[in-house]
């Protein structure tokens, strides 16, 4: 059996580590990501192949297309490398309506004619813990991308039609969807497949807690539009405030990897991580006995390593204003994640 997986995030690259580790040992694990940098694995060992998916522009009429080729031939190359007559091909992707990581489905399919493929999917965040409407926009956007000529020039081109929703978990191609351990899922339950227990798999993830330390997770709220400027300040001043109250002396702060130069929440008496990768590998060394955010899904994974030794806490979902926030909150109570308003 082979095993690909195409990441973009930490939360993802390190949900494919603990798939492969988990669930997939005996296959051939093959992690493809985006970005310039290679995301920070604790057991890169667990892979056979590690190396980035790059769609680089490409000139004239056919650059797009030549562009989303050169970038899944090396997947086909190092398949064909590995020398294996593999009975299946498993896909692991965060969401089926990606507007090129979707190629690589019936990409495969054509390269690889008579074996058996299907896809899964791999924790993605919290759009994860909500069904995302296929609303009649998305569908007409699907088939744009479906429809577009000059693939035609091209027989292992071809867009593939989620159907169901728009992440993929209904769709009939889609065998498992895997989900954080705790959390809730609007699928099929038939396709859930939790992860093991994450202070199972991370390294020191039962060390001490201390109270006197916090650790605030950035996010690029501001940026996706799920706060205004006036909310935003309002929490930062809140989180601020709050964790004075209950006697915390030290205070870092995780920068989100895609906010560029924009440091949600972030007050000059932090202290700002260096990190790589996924938070998570970070907070059994911190040990913190606080962690604070608004709707950032390190909040779940954080309540998962560090347990009942730390207070993880929300603050400001009441300025917050995006879809599926009801469902959210709701995942946040079940799991035991503090809700304090700003």
């Amino acid at each position: 059996m082979a095993a690909i997986y195409i990441v973009k995030t930490e939360l993802e690259a390190l949900g494919s580590e603990i798939v492969a580790h988990s669930f997939q040992a005996e296959s051939h694990n093959a992690l493809y990501y985006l970005g310039e940098t290679e995301p920070a694995l604790l057991r890169r060992e667990a892979f056979a192949t590690v190396r980035p998916l790059r769609f680089e522009r490409q000139g004239g009429v056919l650059g797009k297309q030549r562009s989303i080729r050169a970038a899944l031939m090396p997947v086909v190359s190092d398949l064909k490398a590995a020398k294996r007559d593999f009975s299946g091909i498993l896909i692991h992707l965060p969401k089926l309506s990606s507007t090129r990581t979707n190629y690589i489905i019936n990409f495969l399919r054509f390269h690889f004619p008579g074996v058996h493929l299907r896809v899964r999917l791999i924790p993605h965040g919290t759009v994860n813990f909500s069904l995302q409407s296929m609303t009649w926009k998305k569908k007409l956007t699907l088939w744009r991308r479906w429809a577009v000529p000059f693939n035609g020039f091209f027989p292992d081109l071809r867009y593939y039609i989620p159907a169901g929703d728009w992440v993929g978990g209904l769709d009939s191609l889609v065998d498992r969807v895997y989900v954080l351990p705790g959390a809730s899922s609007p699928y099929p339950e038939t396709k859930l497949f939790p992860l093991p227990p994450l202070n199972d798999y991370l390294p020191g993830a039962s060390s001490r807690r201390s109270g006197s330390i916090a650790l605030i997770v950035g996010q690029p709220a501001l940026r996706a539009r799920a706060l205004d400027q006036a909310g935003h300040d309002r929490i930062s001043a809140v989180i601020k405030r709050w964790l004075m109250e209950q006697g915390v002396s030290d205070i870092y702060y995780s920068r989100h990897p895609r906010a560029r130069d924009h440091l949600d929440f972030f007050d000059e008496s932090y202290r700002i991580l260096e990190q790589a990768g996924a938070i998570e590998t970070l907070l059994p060394a911190i040990g913190p006995g606080f962690v604070v955010s608004c709707f950032s899904t390190a909040l779940f994974t954080s309540r998962m390593v560090l347990g009942d030794g730390a207070r993880v806490v929300s603050i400001g979902m009441n300025q917050a204003n995006f879809p599926g926030q009801s469902e959210l909150l709701e995942n946040m109570r079940a799991c035991g994640i503090e809700i304090v308003d700003a």
